[in-house]
């Protein structure tokens, strides 16, 4: 109890920052014009994030998204994965598609992309046990290895496993499941009078575990006509979030601020092309949705001033341990005006980043 007093006197005190004079700015050689105080609760509020995992199947027996037809070499099949990742007909190789056969009837290779993430990828494949010595692999460009090997097999960290324990799908076709676990980019199926049905790709997602109850948390980014556009960000950065959708930071400073602070500094980058739509909420003003030049035409009625430096040149963060990406479209607002003790500040994140939400108090 002693040792959770002294800590929380000790944050208090890191927080209720007042200073006459304005110190160097956070990140100022990053070309970010800030208020020069450390009051910065998207420095400090983080958040915890669970690993689920995410599983795309590809069902080619669907005559309707996989209708008949034949392939020959270096021809294009069709996209796997949510049609994100080609699938394509090797060299000397055919695949006829529904045609006779379930799924995919393959003599020779036929090469299927990945993302080159963490996974595991699962084909179901069908054959005749005897002929799997003319069945063959290989993964990210291995050496072929034949199915009648002796299972599991590791190439180059790619684990491999064949079950023959799956049921099968006629009295002909012996059905096994080929499955591989690592970091794929690419996988080749070699056929010998055989196919496949099905396509399976398992793979982590990492969630934010977030608490939308606290004085600093997140809020649902609306958009013009009042749409959602996000929720929360992707990653932690070194001064803010990185995300691909939009995102509100809400702030309470009387929970943890000794007084209401009169200036605040708002922070985001953004890659060239990307939007530069804000939300901004003070107190006794509506949510704004606007874009920076604007927002002193919307809060200045309610009492605020509003400055927006524009740099062309700076830099963004994507996560905590990357380096940050030149050539970003830095816009800096200062915001200034009395009792500023709640707001809700945010970003239209497509590739972007808020950050240094920042407090500063001027008698």
């Amino acid at each position: 109890m002693k040792n959770a007093l002294i800590y929380g006197i000790l944050i208090f005190a890191s927080f209720a920052c007042k200073k006459q004079e304005p110190t160097q700015p956070i990140n100022t050689d990053s070309n970010q014009k800030s208020v020069g105080c450390a009051t910065c609760p998207s420095t400090f509020f983080s958040f915890e994030t669970a690993t689920t995992y995410t599983t795309i199947c590809d069902d080619f027996t669907d005559l309707t998204n996989w209708p008949s037809a034949n392939f020959e070499e270096e021809q294009l099949v069709g996209y796997s994965q949510e049609e994100t990742e080609p699938i394509i007909v090797g060299a000397g190789g055919n695949c006829a598609v529904n045609s006779g056969e379930e799924g995919f009837y393959i003599f020779g290779p036929l090469n299927f992309a990945f993302d080159g993430n963490e996974q595991e990828v699962r084909f179901n494949i069908y054959g005749i046990y005897v002929q799997y010595s003319e069945m063959a692999f290989s993964v990210n460009g291995s050496a072929i290895e034949y199915m009648d090997a002796e299972f599991p097999i590791v190439l180059d960290g790619i684990t491999i496993e064949l079950d023959t324990s799956i049921t099968d799908i006629s009295a002909f076709w012996e059905n096994s499941h080929l499955t591989f676990t690592g970091v794929i980019n690419e996988i080749t199926i070699i056929g010998f009078e055989s196919g496949i049905t099905e396509l399976c790709v398992t793979k982590p997602v990492e969630t934010p575990l977030i608490d939308n109850t606290g004085p600093v948390h997140f809020e649902p980014f609306l958009g013009y006509s009042g749409e959602e556009l996000g929720l929360f960000p992707t990653k932690k950065t070194p001064y803010g979030y990185y995300g691909t959708e939009g995102i509100n930071l809400s702030v309470d400073f009387s929970a943890f601020l000794a007084y209401a602070p009169t200036k605040l500094s708002f922070v985001h980058a953004y890659l060239e092309g990307e939007s530069n739509l804000i939300n901004a909420q003070l107190p006794n003003t509506p949510l704004i949705v606007t874009i920076p030049d604007s927002l002193n035409y919307y809060l200045n009625p309610y009492g605020y001033d509003v400055t927006v430096f524009h740099q062309p040149d700076g830099v963004l963060w994507t996560d905590i341990e990357s380096e940050p990406i030149a050539g970003a479209i830095v816009d800096s607002i200062l915001i200034t005006g009395e009792n500023i003790y709640q707001i809700k500040l945010g970003a239209y994140l497509q590739n972007s980043e808020l950050r240094s939400v920042c407090s500063y108090y001027e008698k």
